[in-house]
């Protein structure tokens, strides 16, 4: 995905979270529980946003 940052721990792998800002106040969350970032390729249709 472009503009993803990823933070590794290879030793203790729980999941995945993908954050998005889609707009000023409008945020982007998906939580793939134990998923490693080789099995994740983007958001899917399950995706919640927030807006403050």
């Amino acid at each position: 995905m472009k503009g993803l940052k990823v933070i590794r721990n290879d030793d203790y792998v729980e999941g995945v979270v993908l954050f998005q800002l889609i707009e000023d106040r409008k945020l982007k969350e998906k939580i793939f529980p134990d998923k490693h970032i080789s099995d994740v390729s983007g958001f899917t249709d399950a995706a919640i946003i927030y807006e403050r």
